[in-house]
């Protein structure tokens, strides 16, 4: 597997049946210029920047503290296509479509969803209404049950 360090990349023996990613997947998850960018702009910040204004040393911390790892990015990225996955099992087509745009993506209000599909807009509250309620039935039987009651009502 390539894996990219700046401009390079460095090839390391991956056994197939111990990662289920293959190259593809890699290259579109985790080999982003994004993150070698920050590490090569960061890494040096233990004591590099003593002589640049608070105002700079600030900018430059908020960047090292809030960029997240590697692992979570792909912790992050899988728990994403889990969830996608199981809320395909769970809702039928339609259900999917108005909760992905208006409650977890968030992508449009109940409002707009409505204007979007000729709704009233009360109709689009109230399918909402219903999807959480089966979403809440059918997380108690699913991989996810180890979110709370009020985790699942967010």
């Amino acid at each position: 597997m390539l894996i990219r360090y700046e401009d390079n990349y460095i090839d390391i023996p991956v056994n197939p049946e111990e990662c289920p990613y293959d190259q593809e997947w890699f290259e579109e998850n985790i080999n982003k210029p994004e993150y070698n960018i920050w590490h090569r702009e960061t890494r040096h910040l233990d004591n590099s920047y003593i002589g640049q204004s608070e105002e700079a040393q600030y900018k430059w911390d908020q960047v090292a503290g809030n960029a997240p790892s590697l692992e979570e990015m792909v912790s992050n990225k899988i728990l994403e296509e889990d969830i996608h996955a199981w809320i395909d099992q769970v809702l039928d087509e339609y259900e999917k479509d108005l909760f992905l745009s208006v409650a977890y993506d968030r992508v449009c209000t109940p409002q707009e969803y409505a204007s979007m599909h000729d709704l009233k807009a009360a109709t689009v509250r109230k399918r909402l209404e219903r999807v959480r309620t089966k979403m809440k039935k059918a997380v108690t039987q699913s991989p996810f049950s180890w979110l709370t009651s009020e985790e699942v009502s967010k």
